[in-house]
């Protein structure tokens, strides 16, 4: 949506200092960058901070950077991130080994996340950046949370992986993180106040970045925690695919995309070669993505399958004829945007709920967990995504989607939820 259309549907406000805190994988960083990009469109002052590996990222698309100063490649490469990853659709595990992994990277970031917010009237944080919460607490600033699941109020009838981060049972596995953040922050630690519970008590405003036509918005949830769709970051204006790209795409039928995003797999050239066979199974074209998993196409003729490092989604899933992936909120979304069938291959955390997601509306074959990956399972999943029915199920999804503008909308909700909106309260 452009700058224009933006004004013309949205109310005026007076302008704010509003930081974002967006820490983590890719996934943790891309879908945030649209939302602040609507809201510095609305006229506010947007500073955008995130591990050093998306500066270009962010810049690119017209916002002021804040570097938090962490290297997020080489944190999914260490061994306890990829057993992390393998924890799959345990959620005892997923908390257990986030506790352990991804917490203390939040941690690590504490010092710089509160220099970042220094000036600033609100704080929106992402799932990964919890710790913001705390921060605009320390500055008696104002908070809003913006997340891609249903992580504090659960959905009804299609919960979340780890369930409500209100609960007591997680609770109790975050607090320690959550209390060491709060002496690096100078601030009291009390070790009995749940403080995603705190966030529900002072009604703090919640932002979800997905569809509705995907997850139904439960009629239970309260006022100040909304849902309008998804937050899309289109590719820049000047990019331009590489000339063998488009070589390759125009050179037969449209191929299916395989890519894992920031996941890292064990042994890329076995998985590699599960991808080779499964494409000579099929008799399909392939692109490969190598993203921060590894995988090439180089050890495969290069008249079917072809390697690239990253592509934008918003171009290339259109021009695709299946998407195998591992079920990421973002790249889902893409999938869904464009109406291309899906094979999810889910690693771990919200992955496996949208795999289900996806198979439930009838737009994805059949999950592969990414531990169970193998030519022969890759090959029948490519062959269910390709069905009349998966192919025209996903075209109707999409076409919907594409009537739905959720920068517009979030950016309408933030507008009106953080005029009565109060900073958290101390402990």
């Amino acid at each position: 949506m452009t700058g224009d259309s933006l004004s013309a549907n949205i109310p005026v406000f007076s302008s704010m200092n509003i930081t974002f805190l967006a820490h983590g994988f890719r996934g943790d960083v891309q879908p945030f960058i649209p939302l602040a990009d609507g809201l510095q469109k609305a006229g506010h002052r947007v500073l955008f901070a995130a591990p050093t590996n998306f500066r270009p990222l962010v810049t690119e698309h017209g916002l002021e950077f804040f570097d938090l100063g962490v290297d997020a490649e080489a944190f999914v490469q260490q061994p306890a991130t990829q057993k992390w990853l393998k924890t799959g659709n345990n959620p005892v595990a997923y908390l257990r080994q986030a506790a352990r992994v991804m917490l203390p990277f939040m941690e690590d970031v504490t010092e710089t996340s509160l220099e970042a917010c220094r000036g600033a009237d609100a704080v929106i944080f992402s799932p990964a950046s919890f710790n913001g919460y705390l921060i605009a607490e320390k500055l008696k600033i104002k908070a809003v949370g913006a997340f891609l699941q249903p992580v504090i109020y659960p959905a009804s009838g299609y919960p979340f992986p780890i369930a409500s981060l209100a609960s007591a049972a997680a609770w109790m596995m975050v607090k320690p993180s959550m209390q060491r953040i709060r002496r690096r922050l100078d601030m009291p630690a009390d070790s009995n106040k749940n403080i995603f519970a705190k966030m529900k008590a002072e009604r703090m405003p919640m932002l979800h970045g997905y569809s509705t036509q995907i997850v139904p918005r439960p009629d239970s949830w309260p006022e100040w925690a909304r849902t309008g769709g998804y937050w899309f970051l289109d590719a820049h204006k000047e990019w331009r695919p590489p000339p063998a790209l488009e070589r390759f795409l125009s050179a037969g039928e449209k191929p299916v995309y395989i890519g894992f995003g920031s996941m890292s797999v064990d042994d890329p050239e076995g998985v590699q070669t599960a991808i080779t066979r499964a494409i000579s199974m099929t008799g399909a074209r392939a692109v490969v993505a190598a993203g921060w998993s590894g995988l090439s196409g180089e050890a495969a003729s290069s008249d079917r399958i072809f390697s690239v490092a990253s592509a934008p989604h918003d171009w290339l899933f259109p021009r695709v004829a299946a998407t195998v992936h591992h079920v990421g909120a973002g790249t889902t979304a893409a999938s869904m945007r464009a109406g291309t069938p899906q094979v999810p291959v889910p690693f771990f955390g919200d992955q496996p709920f949208w795999a289900k997601r996806a198979t439930a509306l009838g737009v994805a074959a059949k999950p592969i967990p990414c531990e169970r990956l193998t030519a022969e399972r890759l090959a029948r999943g490519i062959d269910q995504a390709l069905r009349p029915a998966c192919i025209s199920r996903a075209a109707e999804t999409g076409q919907r989607l594409r009537a739905e503008d959720g920068v517009a909308h979030a950016v309408r909700d933030f507008h009106q939820l953080i005029a009565s909106a109060s900073p958290p309260q101390p402990l």
